[in-house]
C-alpha cells in the first residue's frame, strides 16, 4: 500500500476518535487504542510527507452506534462489576456503579451525534477536497468539551474531566465515604447482583 500511495502521491484518511487526543475517564481500553491509532497516523504523516503523500485524521466524538446504545453499555458494565472480585465492588460500591451508569446514560443522550452519515460525509471531504484540514473534528461535543479540554495544562484537564459528571451529581466510591467505606452491600442490592448473573 505504501508503494501505491508514495507512487500516486496519494491520501491516507484514518478514522480514530477525539478520545486519541482527549482522555475520557472511564473509557481506558478504548482511549489507549485511539491513542496508538492517532500517533500512527501522526507518525505516517510526518514519515510520508516528503515523498507528497497527504494523511488526514477523522476524529469523531460521541455517535450513536451499536457501541454507544445505552442498553448495552448498562448491560456491559453490570456485567464487569458483577464479575468483579467482591473487595473491588465493595470499594466502588452498588450506589457508585448505578450512577456512574446513569451519567454514561445522559452523557450519550446528550452528546451522541443521531447520524453515523456525518462521519462518512467527511470521509468523502478528506478524499476528494482540494484543501482538507489535516484533523477533522465532527460533533458539538468534540469542539466544547473534549478537544477544548486537550489545551489545558494537566492539572487542570484533569480537574475538569473529573468533575465534568458533577453537573450530573457527584459520584464517589463507598471507600472514599467514611461512614459506608466498610458496609457490606445491602440485602436489596445483593439481590440484584445475584439476578444478574
Amino acid at each position: 500500500m505504501m508503494k501505491m500511495l508514495k507512487a500516486r502521491k496519494g491520501r491516507l484518511v484514518n478514522v480514530t476518535s477525539i478520545s486519541g487526543r482527549c482522555p475520557i475517564p472511564g473509557l481506558g481500553p478504548y482511549t489507549l487504542t485511539k491513542h496508538a491509532a492517532t500517533a500512527w497516523t501522526d507518525i505516517v504523516r510526518k514519515e510520508l510527507s516528503m515523498f507528497g503523500v497527504e494523511v488526514y485524521i477523522i476524529e469523531p466524538g460521541f455517535v450513536r452506534t451499536h457501541l454507544t446504545d445505552v442498553n448495552r453499555l448498562e448491560r456491559c458494565n453490570w456485567d464487569h462489576y458483577n464479575k468483579a472480585p467482591q473487595e473491588i465492588r465493595e470499594e466502588y460500591g452498588y450506589d457508585f456503579m448505578h450512577k456512574f451508569i446513569e451519567n454514561q446514560k445522559m452523557t450519550v443522550e446528550i452528546m451522541a451525534c443521531p447520524n453515523t452519515k456525518r462521519v462518512v460525509d467527511d470521509y468523502v471531504k478528506a478524499v476528494t477536497s482540494v484543501y482538507c484540514r489535516t484533523r477533522m473534528k465532527m460533533g458539538w461535543d468534540t469542539w466544547l468539551v473534549w478537544h477544548l479540554s486537550s489545551f489545558f495544562p494537566t492539572n487542570l484537564q484533569d480537574f475538569y474531566l473529573n468533575n465534568l459528571g458533577v453537573i450530573f451529581g457527584p459520584n464517589i466510591p463507598a471507600a472514599m465515604r467514611p461512614h459506608c467505606s466498610h458496609c457490606k452491600l445491602s440485602k436489596e442490592k445483593q439481590e440484584h447482583q445475584n439476578e444478574a448473573h
